[in-house]
């Protein structure tokens, strides 16, 4: 069973996936991309700074556009999928993070496990500059994927997977 899995995540297919799902994750679904990241990256260990690109591109995709849904959108679809995911604590919580620590609260909640919809939404509903939004997502979640995908590529040389 698990050579019939890694024989399929070794296929093509798998990176338009991770990249669709890393997109969702960032402002529609709650399924973080790792999920589908680091078995990716055991199948494939000689890919995985390729696969990492692949989560940090899709996810700050999604990203971006849960922006624009906050700076945009908020009175009518983002506070709908706010209340939806019952991000509300977490919405305030980051509000109040970044009045405190400035657009370096992006920079931290991207880089840690706080919901990313709730961090983008609310950048957008405060003003934080796209630009800098865009930078700080991208290179925390270059980070937190391309150290899981290292990571895990490490635990699969370990194990006796080809590199």
């Amino acid at each position: 069973m698990i050579a019939r899995l890694l024989e399929i995540l070794a296929r093509p297919a798998t990176e338009v996936a991770l990249a669709l799902l890393a997109f969702l994750d960032g402002f529609a679904i709650v399924f973080p991309p790792e999920f589908l990241l680091y078995p990716t990256v055991y199948a494939r260990p000689a890919q995985a700074g390729f696969l990492a690109f692949v989560a940090t591109a899709g996810s700050l995709l999604g990203a971006i556009a849960a922006y624009y849904i906050g700076q945009l959108m908020f009175e009518t679809f983002g506070q709908m999928i706010l209340e939806f995911y019952g991000m509300e604590d977490a919405f305030v919580a980051f509000t109040q993070s970044q009045a405190q620590n400035g657009a370096t609260a992006v920079l931290l909640a991207a880089g840690l496990f706080m919901p990313m919809k709730a961090v983008a939404v609310a950048s957008g509903v405060i003003g934080v500059p796209v630009w800098l939004f865009t930078l700080y997502v991208g290179i925390a979640r270059a980070i937190r994927f391309g150290l899981g995908a290292l990571l895990i590529r490490l635990i699969a040389g370990l194990t006796g997977r080809p590199a």
